[in-house]
């Protein structure tokens, strides 16, 4: 029996960092910006006050997710992880009542045959046969708490600028799937 996928959007498959950039005025290609955004997932909230990115996004509605472009290896990563694995995207909505549209909008263009799930607590779909990929530590880090197996994909500035090999990253990831000996819990 195949496992469960459960595949991150933004900052693995769908480059939410750089629309959000946008929005705020900040050009991620500037080193300045750049050495701090390829820091964490969470960097963007050093470059900006939090109240308003999410204003900024909110006000950008259900565009802003919908219009949201594949980050160049998201379809990919989606083929590749569908061929091993029960896939299923799991994202956040976020502060956005919004972005549940949007999103789904961008994946009926862009993989209208995958499953969504939405929620703020990804822990809630973990279990022994679900494998999270993730950019964010602490989901990660709480669905391995609650029983599931996860992945923390890498930091998508750093898989642009070359610091990390994207394709070993997933050869990596799709083997260990296959493998079943991903992370999990307190192990």
């Amino acid at each position: 029996m195949k496992p469960r996928v459960l595949l991150d959007m933004d900052g693995v498959v769908y480059d939410w960092n750089s629309g959000a950039c946008r929005l705020v005025g900040i050009d991620c290609t500037n080193a300045a910006y750049r050495s701090v955004l390829v820091e964490s997932e969470n960097a963007l909230d050093r470059l900006v006050p939090k109240k308003k990115l999410i204003q900024a996004v909110a006000e950008a509605g259900v565009d802003f997710w919908q219009k949201l472009p594949l980050l160049p290896w998201g379809r990919e990563l989606h083929d590749r992880l569908a061929l091993v694995g029960d896939l299923c995207f799991l994202t956040s909505y976020g502060h956005w009542t919004d972005a549940p549209k949007g999103k789904l909008l961008a994946l009926q263009r862009d993989f209208p045959d995958t499953p969504v799930l939405f929620g703020r607590k990804k822990r809630f779909c973990a279990g022994p046969r679900s494998v999270l990929i993730d950019d964010k530590f602490e989901n990660v880090d709480e669905f391995r708490q609650a029983g599931g197996m996860a992945v923390e994909w890498p930091n998508q500035y750093l898989i642009e600028d070359k610091a990390i090999d994207i394709h070993r990253v997933m050869d990596e990831l799709i083997a260990l799937i296959e493998q079943g000996i991903i992370y999990q819990g307190d192990e």
